[in-house]
């Protein structure tokens, strides 16, 4: 094994342990305040968030589904759900980028080319990644609500956010993206990428995902509040909160599916206007609720593509979504 590799594992074991000591030192200094928290949790609240999370889960097949037809090729929905869901399971594997390459492989089976399969899973986190950061940037502009944001004049914040918006369109451009792709030594990019899609093709997919955010955060809200009582004048700042925790997440390769750098993330986000027993109560409810909304995902395409098979295998044509 090479010196680099060994330092890129102790370098990850290093900060996985920083991150779960940070946590558990947090527990452990407000544990008293925990035991005393006192809580009903309101099935109510608890059962509506499910709800809009499965159904805030379903904008991602479609939004994947619209990139694929902008490269040329075509899958039912049916079958973007089973790719997408599935893959996802494999991401809380060690090494973090199995979700990703488990769906260029299952790409490659829908008779996809290898580059385009992994041209489009590029642009696929990259439209997700860019619409969270959008919906994040957005959520400044409902920090004039908040009276603890001290630090910085709100009208500094809400001109970063703007900014922050016309880069992230100008980003997405196929001349920007081929022109940062070929500043990657070749050494280091694998595949030969090529970006040559419509510029406004993406106008829908990254619709379908801003939707899908917009859900995930209300889903949020009411994972929040049916543990604890919340103001829903607090739903943009809590949306905001959650969508930086999952791109930090996302962007900590070093944790299995972001395991654990969400969570940290979440709990000194929420602290700001939580108490802290109830910041560490919902950051670890949080990940049980989304890994639930996905494992359900996952079953539900299971059963949807294998009754379409057996109606095929029973010579029934099934229609096509």
């Amino acid at each position: 094994m090479k010196i680099q590799q060994v330092v890129k594992i102790i370098l990850k074991n290093v900060i996985l342990v920083l991150i779960i000591v940070f946590l558990a030192s947090y527990v452990f200094e407000n544990w008293n305040k925990i035991d005393k928290f006192e809580y009903e949790i309101s099935w109510v609240f608890l059962s509506l968030s499910f709800i809009l999370l499965l159904g805030s889960l379903f904008f991602l097949p479609l939004a994947l589904r619209n990139i694929v037809e902008v490269l040329g090729y075509e899958i039912s929905i049916k079958k973007m759900c089973l790719i997408l869901f599935y893959s996802q399971i494999a991401k809380y594997l060690p090494g973090g980028v199995w979700g990703y390459v488990g769906r260029v492989y299952l790409y490659k089976k829908e008779g996809m080319s290898a580059r385009d399969a992994s041209t489009c899973v590029f642009l696929e986190t990259l439209l997700v990644l860019l619409s969270g950061i959008f919906i994040f940037f957005l959520s400044f502009w409902f920090l004039d609500q908040i009276p603890s944001i001290k630090w910085m004049p709100i009208k500094y914040i809400q001109t970063i956010g703007v900014f922050g918006v016309i880069i992230l369109f100008l980003l997405m451009h196929p001349k920007t993206l081929n022109f940062l792709w070929d500043l990657v030594p070749k050494r280091i990019k694998k595949d030969d990428l090529k970006f040559d899609y419509s510029y406004f093709s993406l106008l829908k997919p990254g619709l379908f995902l801003v939707f899908f955010w917009l859900g995930i955060g209300g889903g949020f809200w009411l994972l929040i509040r049916s543990f604890f009582y919340i103001d829903p004048y607090l739903l943009p700042i809590t949306t905001g909160a959650y969508v930086l925790a999952w791109i930090v997440g996302f962007l900590a390769f070093f944790t299995p599916g972001g395991l654990g750098a969400r969570e940290a993330v979440l709990v000194l986000l929420l602290n700001v206007y939580l108490p802290i027993y109830v910041s560490a109560v919902i950051a670890a409810s949080a990940r049980i609720w989304w890994v639930i909304g996905e494992l359900i995902w996952a079953s539900i395409s299971f059963i949807w593509n294998k009754f379409e098979m057996k109606k095929i295998e029973n010579g029934v044509k099934a229609p096509h979504f």
